[in-house]
């Protein structure tokens, strides 16, 4: 493995962390799948299962949790298939856990000057292409974030 590649697999886990910290110790599932929500007005639980990594049953107890909290609502089936969105509750929950991420990540990028930063934005938008490029859905890639060049 080159030094880069083991430097950017460094800044990836001190990223997420500093997520973590800022979703107040929260296990994964529960930021992703309401962050998840701020991209898409409802969401299957197949779909919302692509979107946080989870099994099926995963997902349908994680929907069962934040539907227990007040955060998350199911429509009824349609051929099958439960559309599932968020409350008033879990809108507020949701954005109130995007602030708080943002607010992570423009702390580390702040240290950086303004044309530092303005490479940095172009050396991601080139990986971020690149992994499109290799079929990665851009909807997956940004699925933490309602902030996306989408």
């Amino acid at each position: 493995m080159s030094a880069a590649a083991t430097r950017l697999g460094a800044l990836a886990l001190g990223l997420h962390d500093r997520q973590v910290a800022a979703f107040n110790g929260l296990d994964d599932s529960k930021p992703a799948a309401l962050l998840s929500f701020l991209r898409a007005k409802d969401m299957s639980v197949s779909e919302l299962e692509a979107a946080v990594g989870l099994s099926q049953s995963a997902t349908v107890r994680l929907v069962d949790r934040l539907e227990a909290e007040g955060l998350v609502r199911r429509a009824a089936k349609v051929k099958r298939v439960v559309r599932v969105s968020l409350t008033p509750a879990g809108r507020r929950e949701a954005e109130k856990l995007a602030s708080a991420r943002i607010a992570a990540l423009e702390a580390v990028i702040a240290r950086l000057e303004p044309v530092e930063r303005d490479a940095l934005g172009w050396l991601l938008d080139r990986l971020l292409n690149a992994l499109e490029a290799e079929g990665h859905d851009p909807r997956l890639l940004y699925r933490w974030g309602a902030i996306s060049p989408l």
